[in-house]
C-alpha cells in the first residue's frame, strides 16, 4: 500500500494550517454540521432563503438549507408563510423532529435517525486499531481513509467496511477537522480515538443505540455493550479476530 499521497503534513505554522484549511473548505462540499440540538437558523425569511438556495442549486448542483441544516440538490414546493424566519421553522424541527417532520424551507424530510452498532462496525474498527497499531507507516495522531485502513481487504470484504463512517457517532473514530471555528470536517478521512482503542481492548462498553440528526450524534440509549458481546452474539472469537496473520 502507498501511503506516501495520503499522509497530512504537520507544520507549527498557524498561518500554515489556516492557508490549508481554507483550501480544504474552498474545493470541498462540505458544509458546517449541526446536530438537532444546534439547529439554529437566522433572521433570513423562508422566501429568501429558498431564492438563495435556489442560485445556489443552479451554480453548484449543492446548497446547504439554514432552516434545517441539511445538504440539499433540489427544492421541493412547500405552501408556507414566506415571511416565516429560518430561525422559527428550525426551533420547529427541533420540536417535532423525532417523530420525523418536513422542512418547510426546502423540503426536505427532517427526522431523528436511530442507529445501532452492529457486528460489521466493530470489525471494522478491530481492523482500524490494527492498521494503527501494525502498519509500520501509521500514527495515531493522523487521519487516513478507507483505502489506508482496509487495504489488501476491500475487494474481498467491502461490505464489511461499507458503514465504518458510522463509528464516530460513539466517538470510536474522529473525523478530520479543517475549521477552527466552525463544525466542518474533511470528507472521508477519519483517525483513532482513545474511546476506540478501549473499546477495542474491552476495556469499556458504548451504549449499541444511537440517535442522530444530519449525520451528527443527538442522544443515546442505555444499553450498553462490549464488543466482546457483538462478536458472541455472532458466533465469532474476539481473539481470532484482533490476531495478526503473519502475511499481513
Amino acid at each position: 500500500m502507498e501511503n506516501s499521497n495520503k499522509k497530512e503534513v504537520k507544520t507549527e505554522d498557524y498561518r500554515d494550517v489556516k492557508k490549508m484549511q481554507d483550501a480544504i473548505v474552498e474545493n470541498s462540499t462540505e458544509f458546517e454540521r449541526l446536530g438537532l440540538s444546534k439547529l439554529k437558523g437566522s433572521n433570513r425569511t423562508l422566501k429568501s432563503e429558498r431564492e438563495r438556495l435556489t442560485r445556489e442549486i443552479n451554480k453548484s448542483g449543492i446548497a446547504q438549507c439554514d432552516a434545517c441544516n441539511q445538504t440539499i440538490s433540489s427544492l421541493s414546493i412547500i405552501i408556507d408563510d414566506e415571511e416565516t424566519k429560518t430561525s422559527k421553522e428550525a426551533q420547529r424541527i427541533k420540536d417535532f423532529a423525532k417523530n420525523g417532520t418536513t422542512c418547510r424551507c426546502c423540503g426536505n424530510k427532517a427526522i431523528l435517525n436511530t442507529l445501532e452498532l452492529n457486528l460489521q462496525m466493530c470489525i471494522s474498527l478491530i481492523e482500524i486499531v490494527k492498521f494503527y497499531r501494525h502498519n509500520p507507516d501509521a500514527d495515531e495522531s493522523k487521519y487516513y481513509t478507507k483505502e489506508d485502513f482496509f487495504a489488501g481487504n476491500i475487494e474481498e470484504y467491502g461490505e464489511l467496511f461499507e458503514n465504518f463512517e458510522l463509528l464516530h457517532h460513539w466517538d470510536l473514530l474522529s473525523r478530520m477537522p479543517t475549521r477552527p471555528d466552525k463544525v466542518v470536517y474533511k470528507d472521508g478521512w477519519y483517525g483513532i480515538t482513545e474511546n476506540g482503542i478501549k473499546f477495542v481492548q474491552r476495556e469499556i462498553g458504548v451504549p449499541k443505540t444511537c440517535y442522530a440528526y444530519n449525520g451528527e450524534t443527538d442522544s443515546f440509549e442505555s444499553d450498553f455493550v462490549t464488543i466482546e458481546e457483538i462478536l458472541s452474539d455472532a458466533g465469532l472469537k474476539y481473539e481470532d479476530l484482533i490476531k495478526v496473520e503473519e502475511n499481513e
